[in-house]
């Protein structure tokens, strides 16, 4: 393409038609209604060209900063970039040696890339494009870098959310986007030329020609878009053409009732509508009261609680459950493992015998779980979790003294931790080489407490957000001032400690040996600082997109309070994310703890107004519970209707989700009414999800491990198994463990009742429902037919164990 006197009036006029928009004459959000827009590869001219605005993101969206090209640590054909861009000085020093500003069309970074010599990477652009004309410019005006002209405030991306027409895929019109900057300057500059656009489902929706979007199939996705090394993006919505295709009249109006002045389900409701995705009905009383009972206290309830609460007339009944349920010891118990989980309980890094970090490893939990049978305010578990001090404000005498009975108890579960104000436990670590881990306790922070996975950034910039190697070290040194080991003080009073001690053992006392005791402290005015791994620049404290902190203070008080003001995007919301995953198996940023900007949320509005809600309330965690519980969009029923059956993002029935492994053994245990063997360390009656440590032996640990629970050694929460697995089956089908509880469990005393009974029963006890009319005749059946009555009620039980329904919560 080459430019002329008419090609440059229709750019003007296609500028003067954004700008319109802009001012909000024209709102293209539905597909078809979008104006044809500019094209991202024509060719765009620019009177000015700005490295860090304009070169620099052009050799991302070419592909040259790639770990494939020129952004390795290695580099390619002797030049170097910085990976996906995140260094502009590093850029710009080393482009400076391929630019000739006498004869700018001999510049190497013009002649290999147009095809004007050997270029490994092949030919990326042509003398008459936009990426040409834009290099050529730069270099002609002398090649220069203003550092932080770059610096941007935010992308404006048009239009900010499409939903394409109900109608077939065929008649859908492409729709073009348009990407603006606006910089910290002050300026807004149209760069969608520069921008890189990407499907996150091309089976919904494809790009070509850079910025052309065109439906494929229906249903929702995202499009991000990049600029240099900053994000975006757009959600996209394909509406499905019938919304109700198969349902009877009474089946819709049933499905239309749902609604509710709550705003979990306005916002739920709405997406639906727009998608044309019919939402199940109400979930029975069986259906509800299972579900609720799995997901708050982890068991399913006994027949007698199921007859009661379908007996039961009262219309706030479901409430009542709910309150009781979220007040339930077991409850506090089920988040105290999730946190477990979520902090990283892992007696391997303990740096202590095998016994004694089991045993820390339930006051860990034991910790956890008084502060959520209180209804701790998240904020206040967090703020003693993160400041927390192994002395406190003890004397170090008398916490020495404390430290050293603790490490003598022989019973593991006698012991007051719990009653401690923090959480020391989370910052006893040590690495493989005994020192504190710095870098590994910065990544779970960030993951645990904000949802973001920065261990990409420790070497180069992430390739789905906007954080750097520098933003990976300003995090990290916020940790920096913390220690786990023998302070100063505490190497002192041990010392006096240890003569005091010779001394009364010289006047013929008996006296104990004193146990090595560590301690997590904070080191005085020792601040570790970094330098950029690049150009070398000292690196201060800072959060996740912070201003920087003051090296000379606590660092870890002033992340807490930056993490719990309302500047901070992440800590309520990634907690509200968590909660919504615990109730619907899926958060609205999945993974829970994967938040990033190549990584929207399905349903931002409503995370959003949830987090809001959440801060406003205190960080209510039983608060937070119950406004998801009380929702319609919580109690629909599992069973698909019209044409939602494949959908798995909007909620518009509950899903199969496969039990956690301490809830599918705690299950299992109580349907054949049997209690498990944990071993010498906890005591006989304890549920799985009572445990603390992630290292169970013998066949309890077995069967843990074969449910997917994770060993709490990656950081982020990809080491818990959260799908069915052929595993698993096959352990149910033919573990001997299995059978043994079926043949020593107290649900043989079914046995004693008449076959209808028992049928009855035992589908009540498994399964929280009454038996079909067909699978009531096959189970008597069955019955009548085996000689050995006790052999096929064994069958019986096998056969339920071995059901999707029976192992999965919906």
């Amino acid at each position: 393409m080459t430019f002329n006197g008419s090609g440059r009036l229709i750019g003007w006029l296609a500028m003067l038609l954004w700008g319109l928009g802009d001012a909000g004459l024209l709102q293209p959000v539905v597909a078809d209604d979008n104006p044809r827009q500019r094209d991202a590869h024509d060719v765009v001219l620019r009177k000015n060209v700005d490295f860090e605005r304009h070169v620099a993101p052009l050799l991302g969206q070419l592909g040259c900063n790639t770990a494939a090209c020129h952004g390795s640590f290695s580099g390619r054909g002797g030049f170097r970039l910085s990976l996906f861009g995140y260094s502009a000085e590093m850029d710009y020093q080393n482009l400076r040696e391929r630019v000739d500003l006498k004869s700018p069309a001999d510049s190497l970074i013009l002649l290999k890339p147009s095809g004007g010599t050997e270029h490994e990477g092949g030919i990326l652009f042509q003398q008459d494009s936009s990426a040409y004309r834009t290099i050529q410019l730069w270099i002609a005006g002398g090649a220069v870098w203003k550092p932080g002209s770059g610096r941007i405030r935010r992308l404006k991306i048009a239009p900010d959310r499409i939903i394409f027409s109900d109608r077939t895929n065929q008649l859908r019109k492409p729709v073009a986007l348009k990407v603006q900057a606006q910089f910290t300057d002050g300026n807004l500059e149209d760069i969608t030329d520069l921008c890189i656009f990407n499907s996150r489902d091309e089976g919904i929706v494809t790009v070509s020609s850079g910025n052309q979007l065109t439906p494929e199939h229906s249903g929702d996705t995202s499009i991000v878009v990049s600029y240099g090394i900053a994000m975006d993006s757009v959600p996209i919505l394909v509406p499905y053409s019938q919304a109700l295709s198969g349902l009877s009249k009474s089946h819709q109006s049933t499905a239309e009732c749902l609604g509710s002045p709550g705003i979990i389900d306005e916002k739920i409701s709405e997406k639906l509508r727009l998608l044309n995705i019919t939402a199940s009905p109400q979930c029975g009383d069986e259906e509800f009261l299972r579900r609720l009972m799995l997901d708050t206290i982890g068991t399913i309830p006994a027949p007698d609680e199921i007859r009661s609460f379908c007996a039961d007339a009262s219309p706030d009944k479901r409430e009542a459950v709910i309150d009781r349920l979220l007040a339930h010891p077991m409850h506090a118990a089920l988040w105290a493992s999730r946190m477990c989980d979520i902090t990283k309980c892992d007696v391997d890094t303990m740096g202590e015998p095998p016994e004694m970090a089991r045993r820390r490893a339930q006051m860990w939990h034991d910790w956890f779980r008084r502060r959520f049978a209180a209804n701790t305010p998240y904020s206040s578990i967090t703020q003693d979790i993160l400041l927390a001090t192994s002395r406190e404000d003890l004397e170090i005498d008398k916490w020495i003294q404390q430290e050293a009975a603790l490490i003598r108890q022989s019973d593991a579960n006698e012991n007051n931790y719990a009653d401690r104000k923090t959480l020391d436990l989370y910052w006893r670590r040590v690495s493989d080489d005994g020192r504190f881990p710095l870098k590994e306790i910065a990544e779970l922070t960030a993951v645990a407490f904000t949802g973001v996975r920065l261990a990409c950034a420790q070497c180069h910039k992430h390739p789905f957000d906007r954080w750097t190697q520098e933003d990976y070290i300003a995090f990290k040194s916020i940790f920096s001032q913390v220690n786990y080991g023998a302070s100063t003080e505490l190497k002192t009073a041990i010392m006096a400690e240890i003569d005091a001690r010779r001394k009364r053992k010289q006047q013929g006392e008996t006296v104990e040996s004193l146990p090595r005791v560590q301690e997590v402290y904070l080191r005085d005015g020792r601040n570790w600082q970094a330098a950029s791994p690049e150009m070398g620049d000292v690196v201060q404290p800072r959060a996740l997109g912070s201003i920087a902190f003051n090296p000379q203070g606590n660092l870890r008080k002033q992340f807490y309070d930056w993490l719990v003001s309302e500047q901070n995007p992440y800590f309520a919301n990634c907690f509200v994310n968590r909660v919504w995953n615990v109730y619907f198996g899926i958060g609205f940023v999945d993974p829970v703890d994967a938040f990033s900007a190549g990584n929207p949320a399905s349903h931002p509005a409503l995370l959003n107004k949830l987090a809001d809600d959440f801060r406003k309330s205190g960080f209510d965690i039983r608060k937070l519970e119950k406004q998801i519980l009380m929702s319609a969009t919580y109690q629909r029923t599992s069973e698909p209707c019209g044409n939602n059956e494949i959908d798995r993002l909007n909620f518009s029935h509950q899903q199969l989700r496969a039990l956690s492994a301490e809830v599918a053994l705690d299950v299992l245990n109580k349907a054949l009414g049997v209690e498990q063997d944990f071993g010498n360390d906890v005591r006989s009656g304890t549920l799985a999800i009572e445990i603390g440590t992630n290292r169970i032996a013998g066949t309890a640990g077995r069967i843990l491990q074969t449910f997917g629970r994770g060993e709490r050694q990656s950081v982020c929460d990809c080491d818990r198994q959260t799908e069915p697995s052929l595993k698993q089956s096959l352990f149910l089908i033919n573990d001997s463990s299995i059978h043994k509880k079926i043949q020593s469990g107290s649900i043989r005393t079914l046995l004693d009742l008449q076959d209808n009974e028992l049928v009855n029963e035992l589908y009540l006890r498994m399964l929280s429902r009454q038996p079909s009319g067909d699978e009531r005749e096959i189970m008597t059946k069955h019955i009548a037919s085996v000689k050995n009555r006790e052999s096929a009620f064994n069958d019986l039980v096998w056969a339920i164990i071995n059901t999707r329904e029976f192992m999965t919560n919906h």
